[in-house]
């Protein structure tokens, strides 16, 4: 484990009671909660058919919860041929994403980097400017993979790195927020059993 890593991770503890309440509070506050539900129920149920059926996708619940989850962003336009972009990407990355519990480093950094050029936009005048967002593609493997990809956002980013420009289009930055995301959650499952103590269904 990096220095760094070791420095920030002695910071970011929390007590099982103070995890609950934040996550309860969070949910009580969290106006776009049902969003995420039905692009994940989405996700779900067209895992063993992402693109057999004519009428629904699953490239279009992960392009529903970018348009809401991530309007900021996408708000200036949608990725351009993005179905049929989505859709190759996830055939090739299908075990990956969708049939494995592990993903290694490299693999990991090469979804993400084809997901940020997927997921780019064009702006500006004649629409020649490209814009990026690391923050769309964390919250697009996340509904694909909630069990292993921690989500982040600058708010987010700005409590763990402890400053407020944090790169979050870079995969080392966000391979290191992963690390200390498994490091907290290791450490919970040591001090006390999630599934009894915690109403929690996804600790990530």
């Amino acid at each position: 484990m990096s220095k760094q890593i070791q420095e920030l991770d002695k910071k970011l503890w929390v007590s099982p009671s103070l995890l609950e309440l934040g996550h309860r509070l969070f949910e009580e506050i969290e106006p776009r909660d049902s969003m995420y539900r039905v692009s994940s129920f989405l996700v779900g149920t067209l895992k063993d058919k992402p693109f057999e059926d004519n009428s629904i996708w699953i490239s279009d619940a992960v392009l529903v919860l970018l348009l809401t989850w991530h309007n900021a962003f996408f708000r200036y336009g949608t990725p351009d041929n993005f179905h049929n972009n989505f859709k190759d990407f996830l055939k090739e990355n299908e075990f990956l994403l969708l049939k494995t519990t592990e993903i290694a480093k490299d693999k990991a950094r090469n979804i993400f980097e084809k997901l940020l050029n997927i997921l780019s936009i064009r702006t500006g005048t004649k629409k020649k400017q490209i814009r990026k967002s690391g923050v769309g593609v964390v919250k697009t493997l996340h509904l694909l993979r909630p069990d292993f990809f921690p989500l982040v956002d600058n708010f987010i980013a700005k409590t763990y790195f402890e400053k407020s420009n944090v790169d979050l289009s870079k995969f080392e930055t966000y391979w290191t927020f992963k690390t200390l995301v498994d490091n907290q959650y290791e450490w919970m499952l040591k001090q006390f059993d999630i599934g009894e103590e915690l109403k929690i269904k996804n600790l990530l």
